[in-house]
């Protein structure tokens, strides 16, 4: 049985499953009293009405005396927390109304086998939707583009766009100023993240890059053993998506070998056992358990093999490979002198740069290289005994890409960061198959995952079945809620000039701030998960309620609870009407719809929520906000700030189909 090293142990103890729910269902909802005439504006309605409307939509309340909870979501390497696979079988083959791959073929009548199918273009609302899970959701305009091209044809041209230096996280971090604030900063880190997100044109990679940075963990709360952990942390993003669209193996070697990743798994400065130290087992842990294969062995399609948990690795595996793993270290910096921001940033490009091997530092240095007699065993076989610690990682690396469980392990995880939580076996299986595809002679290729992912039928159709609608979809987490609302609403800062100063270090475009603690922001913030194992796990089934009772994994229940869901309602109210310190929205495009109630609410339904809001839903929404008055443009200004914060309280936008 694998055994846990301290800070595993201190990782896995940071879980506790969300509190038990109180009774708040005679509290009404933000619709129920717009309805009856308590939302006029977009007023911020009491925190216990909000907080009532939306637990419902986060699976919390509802009096479920279930006493079973999860195992705590420890199961990493498995297709449920729990160690039960997943076998639910949602409609895979469903080709309704509510999503037509655009490759799809028209009916034929003459059925001419050499005619070439017509391509149906997406409706807006599978435009729309297609938006939510390749990107960040969109605006109309983007919503026709994609119309205009397709989802195949849009892909193309996304996965085409190629990865831009010179608007890198670190060169935005240090042309700022941030690296003025001091050498154990964490400043200017947020807000690089949260520029891109909100305002990059590369709107693919930025959202694989954030789906990559929750799988392979580093955050900026574990770099505090190193200085400049700012550009550690912005280096580290710029790494995620640089690698986004290229091979999985390279992106793994490059993940493994970075500065920020040797630091916050303690790969960087180990070395060969002297007298009573041993090299360090955490990144010889966590690559294996959280970045490649997981814990048990599986099927292509995510089940477990022979139908229980059967190891994938032993205890002596992890300190074989941590022996292996000896003798890297960050690359010396030339200078330290930061008197310019050409300086600066030579001074501090080893953030750019994998780590260097020391042959003297390596548990293998001192053999025989003349001999070829075999050294270094690893879970795979054996390192020759002539290779170098280079060889080594390399011949690590690409045994563990290539491994087995690699497709399902990480293209389940692609799928709920991308598409739905709770993926069907088959879903899982076919997003296996495409890791294996060889282009270029290796397997691994990003593009061809992607592209499985976006475009499979499960992700395209909507299912139609009763107990399949139900297992389907995903909670939105709260830091893409915020990025959605801030594209589809342009935010941005009103000055990009603002540079950061001794009195005002703080300061700087973009500012919107740590959002990761639930209580003063949204309970999620880029690159600062508390643990290696993200903010929630791939395999958590919430332990109560009807999703626990059916085992339905849900990894973003995880971070749900009364605390932010209520603290989410008050920040996006304030967000929606005032924006967030220097980043404000514009809705002047919108100013002459909102002359017509129900004209503004189907467009913001479409563009939010991909028109998944019931008629009743939309019908109180436009009734609260006919009791405002449109005559002028402060009024209709009103109008539009009700709009989206009542949309975007539903649990219907909330829960993502």
């Amino acid at each position: 049985m694998q055994t846990l090293d301290e800070p595993t142990r201190a990782a896995r103890a940071d879980y506790a499953p969300p509190a038990a729910t109180p009774q708040l269902t005679d509290a009404p909802s933000p619709t129920e009293k717009a309805r009856a005439g308590g939302l006029p504006s977009a007023a911020a309605p009491s925190l216990s009405a909000l907080a009532a409307a939306a637990l419902a939509a986060c699976g919390g309340g509802g009096g479920d005396n279930n006493t079973n909870p999860s195992n705590g979501g420890n199961n990493t390497g498995n297709g449920g927390d729990n160690g039960n696979p997943n076998t639910n079988s949602n409609n895979t083959g469903n080709t309704g109304d509510t999503g037509n791959l655009d490759t799809n073929k028209t009916n034929d009548t003459n059925k001419d086998d050499n005619k070439t199918p017509v391509a149906k273009p997406p409706t807006e609302q599978e435009a729309a939707r297609f938006l939510m899970q390749a990107s960040f959701g969109g605006t109309y305009a983007q919503m026709q583009d994609v119309q205009t091209k397709g989802f195949e044809a849009w892909l193309d041209a996304e996965l085409a766009k190629a990865w831009v230096e010179s608007d890198s996280h670190y060169s935005w971090i240090v042309n700022s100023g941030f690296i003025a604030a001091g050498q154990s900063s964490k400043l200017g880190m947020d807000n690089t993240l949260w520029r891109k997100l909100i305002s990059a044109p590369d709107v693919l990679r930025q959202r694989v890059a954030f789906a990559l940075s929750q799988i392979f963990v580093v955050s900026i709360e574990g770099l505090g053993a190193i200085n400049w952990r700012n550009v550690a942390a912005a280096a580290y993003m710029d790494l995620l998506e640089k690698n986004a669209f290229g091979n999985f193996s390279d992106l793994l070697k490059a993940v493994s070998l970075s500065p920020a990743m040797g630091t916050y798994l303690n790969m960087k400065g180990s070395v060969a056992a002297t007298g009573n130290s041993s090299p360090d087992e955490n990144y010889a842990r966590e690559v294996m358990q959280l970045f490649t294969i997981g814990l048990y062995q599986l099927n292509a399609d995510g089940s477990l093999k022979s139908g229980k948990p059967i190891e994938t690795y032993q205890q002596q595996d992890v300190t074989d490979l941590a022996a292996i793993l000896t003798g890297w270290n960050f690359a010396s910096a030339p200078t330290f002198d930061l008197s310019t921001k050409a300086a600066a940033s030579s001074a501090l490009s080893y953030f750019n740069s994998n780590m260097t091997h020391t042959a003297s530092k390596y548990s293998y240095s001192s053999q025989d290289k003349k001999s070829n007699t075999a050294t270094g065993k690893y879970i795979g076989g054996n390192i020759p005994a002539n290779a170098t610690g280079q060889d080594a990682i390399n011949i690590v690396i690409e045994y563990l890409a290539n491994h087995g469980n690699v497709g399902p392990f990480i293209g389940r995880q692609l799928i709920q960061r991308l598409v739905c939580s709770n993926p069907t076996p088959a879903y899982i299986g076919r997003v296996s198959a495409a890791f294996t595809k060889k282009v270029n002679g290796k397997r691994g290729d990003m593009k061809t995952i992607i592209k499985a992912v976006l475009l499979d039928p499960e992700a395209r159709n909507l299912p139609t079945d009763a107990a399949a609608i139900a297992k389907y979809g995903k909670l939105r987490e709260p830091a893409l809620r915020l990025v959605q609302w801030a594209r589809t609403f342009n935010a941005k800062p009103a000055d990009l000039t603002v540079v950061p100063s001794a009195a005002n270090s703080w300061a700087g475009p973009w500012n919107i701030g740590d959002l990761s603690d639930d209580v003063y922001g949204l309970g999620q913030s880029p690159l600062r998960s508390p643990s290696v194992f993200n903010f929630y796990r791939p395999g958590y089934v919430p332990p109560q309620g009807e999703m626990g009772a059916n085992t339905i994994t849900a990894p973003e229940f995880q971070i749900c609870n009364e605390v932010t869901v209520a603290k989410y309602l008050n920040f996006m109210n304030r967000c929606v009407d005032e924006g967030r310190n220097d980043v404000k929205p514009d809705y002047s495009a919108d100013l002459s719809l909102a002359k017509d109630a129900k004209a503004l609410v189907d467009r913001y339904a479409l563009l939010l929520a991909a028109n998944a809001l019931s008629t009743k839903t939309k019908t109180t929404i436009v009734d609260a906000i006919t009791k405002q008055s449109a005559s002028d443009n402060a009024g209709r200004l009103l109008r539009i700030k009700a709009a989206i914060f009542l949309i975007m309280a539903t649990s219907e936008y909330i829960i993502q189909k």
